[in-house]
């Protein structure tokens, strides 16, 4: 692996000019290539902005044109303007030789990754060198993976969401990483096949289908981690080997900054558990000031763990990023409080965003989009807005 890296990366850096701060479209199937050419256009000092097949055309172009993406690497064609393509196969062609010497810096963008836009555009989303650092250094120490490890990891989270980067932890201690395909995800006895199959130490699952697992089947998994929505009372099972986990966060803060586990009764699902390593969690009131234990307010993370910006994005950047307690913030939208013993209790949202299945759907952009077609009254819209914040 270590060689077809370097080789990759000589052939991106050498034939087709890729260096320091190009913006480089992954527009792939899920396989290995997609975390194995993050790596190279890491060494490059490059930024990998990975994108889903079956998003619809528009809202890739949309990405395009935010991005100004030098290249798109694809399999099997492509259909959008204003970019030039590479297609993957050409870069296994075994270049060799040294690559130039790069300054790359912990504050460089290394990856982006696109979310909801309250105007129905994408917001692409900066980590730095730094960001991904801190999301794989928090995995080795609150799964505790040992060095050499000899576990599996599986991987269903798509490659645009930041809960896909901790396979990068898993692969440098040893453990050896399954990428679920589409249509292995789209069955839950094959996903469970799997599990049984190949013992696994940690898995990422939506609230939804997390649960059903976890009541239903005897899992050959470690540790179990519930994500992409706030939780909800619900009966589990007490007789599973499984470690449960509530894990709080959203890529502007790096992933998972805040982690629960579970008790048996899951009489403790609205506690979302303690900051992990380089976040620092704050309860603000509408003046920024702190608020004592037990007082509902505004859930600010601060820390290493916040991202840059949102790309080209200064008005959404300014509303949501700024400075509390001399370093950078993300002002979440989410109301929250402290208990007495330091954990952090989840109320709600300050806002209309809807989280589903780990999607953030923002009602203004479902409006926006839909009044772009036109031949629907305010009624008609009022109606779409419900059902939207039903689902």
């Amino acid at each position: 692996m270590a060689e077809l890296i370097k080789s990759i990366s000589y052939t991106l850096q050498n034939d087709y000019k890729i260096g320091k701060s190009d913006k480089i479209l992954l527009y792939l199937p899920r396989s290995y290539y997609i975390p194995l050419l993050t790596v190279c256009l890491m060494k490059l000092g490059a930024i990998t902005i990975p994108v889903d097949e079956d998003y619809p055309k528009t809202y890739i172009q949309s990405i395009i044109n935010n991005s100004s993406a030098k290249y798109i690497i694809h399999e099997s064609g492509y259909d959008f303007d204003d970019v030039e393509s590479i297609h993957l196969y050409s870069l296994n062609n075994g270049g060799s030789g040294v690559l130039m010497d790069l300054d790359i810096d912990l504050e460089d963008t290394a990856l982006i990754l696109y979310t909801s836009g309250t105007s129905g555009v994408p917001k692409g989303v900066e980590l730095t060198q730094r960001n991904i650092i801190n999301i794989n250094f928090n995995c080795v120490n609150f799964l505790n993976i040992p060095e050499g490890g000899s576990g599996n990891f599986m991987c269903l989270a798509k490659f645009n969401f930041v809960a896909s980067i901790p396979i990068f932890a898993a692969l440098m201690h040893g453990f050896e990483v399954f990428i679920i395909r589409e249509t292995t995800k789209e069955s839950i006895f094959k996903i469970v096949q799997y599990l049984n199959s190949y013992h696994c130490y940690f898995l990422f699952l939506t609230q939804e289908l997390g649960l059903y697992l976890y009541n239903n089947f005897d899992l050959n998994l470690d540790n179990l981690a519930l994500v992409g929505s706030s939780l909800s009372k619900a009966e589990v099972r007490d007789d599973s080997f499984t470690v449960l986990w509530n894990a709080y966060g959203c890529t502007e803060v790096s992933g998972s900054v805040i982690l629960n586990r579970l008790n048996k009764d899951f009489s403790d699902y609205s506690v979302i558990g303690r900051p992990l390593g380089g976040s620092r969690v704050y309860i603000l009131d509408d003046n920024k000031n702190q608020l004592p234990i037990g007082a509902v307010g505004e859930l600010v993370i601060g820390g290493p763990v916040v991202t840059k910006q949102y790309l080209n994005n200064s008005e959404q950047t300014s509303k949501s990023y700024g400075e509390f307690n001399g370093e950078r913030a993300f002002f979440t939208n989410d109301l929250a409080y402290f208990k007495s013993d330091g954990s952090v209790v989840y109320v709600g949202r300050k806002d209309d965003q809807i989280n589903l299945n780990g999607f953030r759907i923002e009602p203004d952009g479902v409006q926006s989009v839909i009044s772009e077609f036109g031949g629907f009254n305010q009624l008609r819209l009022l109606w779409v807005m419900l059902i939207v914040k039903i689902i």
